[in-house]
């Protein structure tokens, strides 16, 4: 019987590459790891089991005197025993499983657990069920024959990846856990992220370097740190422990790409956390219908945000996607204009008669900003009334400055708006939808420049409201703007105004007239309009060709198969069945916004686990889901029939959380990631 270390490693990390190679002090990771193993008196052997990517692991770590093994790249389970078969290991050896980040791994640890081992007999040894050691120091035992039967039972793309879960989980073996006295587990000591290396590097350093440390004097160190208060609580005082376990290949690449990009992403509405933290997919590698694909090679029916309301068509349209390649090919940008700018307006001006001229952006929240140029232009005056959600820029957020409350109707609540200059405070005003008192009141000021709204989001407009608004700007000349971003296309062939028969001065589209692609538009009345020639309002990227040639395809497709139509339709059928599941499982249920945007909300204090529940539940059956969604013409009605089954036992599961604390807590404790 002999006992073999196999270290799991690299170098095609997604969140740090080459991350075993990084330095930690005058050594690499790798290294560090290597030295200390070495220095075990009960192992006989030392293997590094990596990908075919990775081969000069070789070249550089030759000189230690350990074997090597590369093999298969995702299916980690499947190295681990082809390297057992090719070094004739027995049944009855002992596999002790190391990570190659890991670097501060205890020998004595590791000599602990092979003589517990041995004197109980057992078959499974670690120090992780549950941990109590720091993370970056766990270490799995066991049997080689325990090892081949997971191998040939295990099909569970997670227990391929991760080799120990489906060990643990085999019934009837004599296994143990190590405990430490005293619990150090929210201690991270794997090197997964830059903080990671900075907080490795500053422990290597504070023990002078010294491969041989003893886990004492690393835990007196870690003692001594929490108690001034150190810099590096993230790594002190951590939620993430073995963060790649049950990570997906996306989430991974999240944590990553907030090393490397602000914020991590460009959109809030899109970052993982806002779903599910740890076992959001992410990213995605392919998009087609209403169905996406992440780096796992995962395929998910999207019943959320389908792209944050961009994709009404379906993802990857084949009619818009060939008019988009053709234009690419014919070039993207030149020192002239595109001629689909000008087919294009003509186009959207035939069905919107109430408009004279167009002009185009790339975004709706630059879409947004020329409108109120265009209003402060025309109107010779500086204040803007606002009501809805409105983007980003300056002039909207500016409503904050006074009180971090002003948005909460239609942004985060209590958003902070810190780098918008403090003398635009008062420039930019919020009134309350559906109160036209409050609106009168507001507009008393004599230097109102424009108002723009949006007409209807999760409330319904009362007709009277919007009526005065329209009589009360028109009386005094204010320019009426109506943002049509999120609405636009979804209720008719136009925006969601033409319901209620009320035009604006200013229309703004985005979002879904391009079905995806980057493109946005602004209408409105001829004099409104040509007051762009009393300020500056230009762009290069404004005139590529990509966005009109999306935008005339995508509108033509909706006239042809009468997408708002489509859509509105599919759209009360959910909400109907929302309605009528929650009935049958006793849950109380508010449902609200338009047709194709329905949103739901569980009557019950506990909604906000409920939300990340459904999210976490649905995604195991490849369903990306929260509590609303955009409804496309690619969600069909055997799909949405899917979908809707798959909520209903999601929904009975609620039911039964609503009833017994219990259960509540037992499916709280399943779906978050395990700390």
């Amino acid at each position: 019987m002999k006992n073999i270390v196999i270290i799991q490693a690299r170098l095609n990390s997604s969140r740090l590459p080459n991350k075993i190679l990084s330095k930690i002090g005058n050594y690499s990771c790798l290294e560090i790891l290597i030295k200390r193993l070495k220095k075990s008196k009960l192992t006989d052997r030392i293997i590094i089991a990596s990908n075919k990517k990775s081969l000069k692991i070789k070249k550089i770590f030759s000189k230690f005197n350990i074997d090597f093994f590369f093999g298969n790249d995702e299916n980690v389970l499947k190295r681990y025993y082809e390297c057992c078969k090719k070094f004739n290991l027995r049944n009855d050896d002992n596999i002790i499983r190391i990570t190659a980040d890991c670097p501060f791994t205890d020998p004595k640890l590791l000599d602990k657990l092979l003589q517990t081992l041995k004197d109980k007999k057992l078959e499974v040894v670690s120090n992780t069920q549950p941990a109590s050691f720091p993370d970056g120091m766990d270490i799995c035992i066991f049997k080689f024959y325990l090892l081949k039967k997971a191998y040939f039972k295990a099909k569970n793309k997670y227990d391929l990846e991760h080799v120990t879960p489906f060990i643990y989980r085999i019934k009837n073996t004599r296994k143990e856990n190590i405990k430490d006295m005293k619990d150090f587990s929210k201690v991270r000591l794997t090197l997964d992220s830059l903080s990671d290396l900075n907080f490795l590097n500053f422990i290597f350093n504070e023990l002078n370097q010294d491969i041989g440390f003893t886990y004492k004097k690393l835990k007196n160190l870690l003692i001594k740190l929490r108690k001034s208060n150190h810099e590096f609580k993230e790594n002190l005082y951590s939620n993430e422990r073995n963060v790649g376990g049950e990570m997906s290949l996306g989430y991974k690449k999240w944590k990553y790409a907030e090393t490397v990009i602000a914020d991590g992403n460009m959109l809030l509405s899109k970052r993982p956390d806002y779903f599910l933290p740890y076992k959001w997919p992410t990213y995605y590698s392919k998009a087609k219908g209403c169905s996406v694909w992440d780096l796992d090679g995962k395929r998910f029916d999207d019943f959320s945000a389908m792209g944050i309301g961009t994709s009404l068509l379906g993802y990857s349209n084949r009619v818009i996607n060939k008019k988009v390649m053709s234009a690419v090919k014919k070039g993207v940008a030149s020192t002239l204009n595109c001629y689909e700018d000008v087919d294009l307006a003509e186009y959207f001006l035939k069905f919107n008669q109430w408009a004279d001229m167009v002009k185009f952006t790339r975004s709706g929240g630059e879409a947004l900003a020329v409108s109120v140029r265009l209003a402060r232009a025309y109107s010779g005056k500086d204040k803007i009334l606002i009501c809805g959600y409105h983007g980003w820029h300056d002039w909207y957020l500016s409503s904050n400055l006074k009180s971090k409350k002003s948005l909460n109707d239609f942004l985060i609540p209590n958003m902070d708006v810190k780098g918008v200059p403090n003398f635009l405070q008062g420039s930019s005003q919020t009134f309350k939808f559906n109160d036209i008192d409050d609106f009168k009141k507001k507009l008393k000021n004599k230097n109102i420049g424009g108002v723009i709204m949006e007409v209807e989001r999760n409330e319904k407009p009362k007709y009277k409201f919007l009526k005065e608004i329209r009589r009360l700007t028109l009386n005094k000349n204010i320019p009426l703007i109506f943002d049509e971003c999120t609405s636009g296309f979804r209720e008719s062939r136009s925006g969601i105004f033409e319901k209620y028969k009320i035009c604006p001065d200013l229309a703004m589209f985005g979002k879904s007239i391009a079905n995806g692609h980057a493109f946005s538009l602004i209408a409105g009345k001829k004099d409104i309009m040509n007051a762009s020639k009393k300020t500056f309002i230009s762009s290069t990227m404004w005139t590529e060709r990509v966005g009109p040639t999306a935008a005339l395809a995508t509108l033509k497709e909706m006239d042809r198969v009468k997408s708002w139509k489509k859509i509105a339709k599919m759209g009360n059928y959910i909400k109907k069945n929302w309605i009528k599941i929650a009935k049958k499982n006793n849950l109380k249920l508010q449902v609200y916004g338009i047709a194709s945007v329905p949103k739901f909300e569980i009557v019950s204090k506990k909604f906000n686990f409920y939300k990340t529940f459904i999210t976490s539940e649905m995604l195991k059956k490849n369903i990306l889901a929260t509590n609303y969604m955009f409804v496309s013409v690619a969600h069909t009605k055997h799909k949405v029939d899917r979908y809707l089954k798959n909520l209903d036992l999601v929904f009975k599961k609620i039911s039964q959380m609503e009833t017994d604390k219990k259960i509540f807590y037992k499916f709280k404790e399943a779906t978050f990631f395990k700390k």
